[in-house]
């Protein structure tokens, strides 16, 4: 988060202060705290968001190339089979790049267990995939077919969490960042 991170605390602060004066110090000093304490979780999460963001771009891309190109008159079941192409497009650049720069000291567990780590990992992708496939299914139901994009999006932000904390407690538990 940085020096421009706690300044602008300080200011919501001084904000705050205005109203409550203790609470406005106590709040600075809490945040500053957790942000100290876990400054390298924050690193790995901000790098994984980092990855997942452009794995996303990949997923979108197959969705939207897929659905256009090769699903465009199946409706409804063309969307969901094209979010499947993109899911997997995507959770393999997920995969790939997370080891190279998220979670970069590997735990010597996962490193001698590979294939048991990418079982997980796959099996926490496929978790991941029928989660979208829910929320991309309620989702076009909801807003109309021609919302997939918006509604594959807020399915992203929703399956980015579940993805990284179920790979964080399951796989890479002993990863740290490294500089």
């Amino acid at each position: 988060m940085g020096s421009n991170g706690v300044f602008i605390i300080h200011i919501y602060a001084g904000i705050i202060q205005n109203f409550e004066p203790d609470f406005a110090g106590k709040a600075v000093m809490w945040i500053n705290r957790i942000i100290t304490s876990n400054k390298q979780l924050i690193y790995e999460f901000l790098r994984y968001v980092l990855v997942g963001g452009f794995a996303f771009g990949v997923d979108i891309l197959v969705l939207y190339l897929t659905r256009t190109f090769l699903f465009q008159d199946m409706g409804h079941d063309g969307i969901l089979l094209a979010t499947a192409f993109g899911f997997i497009a995507g959770l393999t650049v997920n995969y790939i790049l997370s080891f190279l720069f998220v979670f970069r000291q590997i735990d010597e567990n996962v490193q001698r267990h590979k294939i048991r780590a990418f079982v997980l990992f796959a099996l926490i992708g496929v978790i991941g995939l029928l989660i979208t496939e829910f929320c991309m299914y309620a989702g076009i139901n909801l807003f109309g077919e021609e919302y997939y994009l918006f509604t594959k999006v807020i399915t992203a932000v929703i399956v980015l969490l579940w993805n990284y904390i179920a790979r964080k407690l399951l796989i890479f538990k002993g990863a740290q960042y490294e500089r």
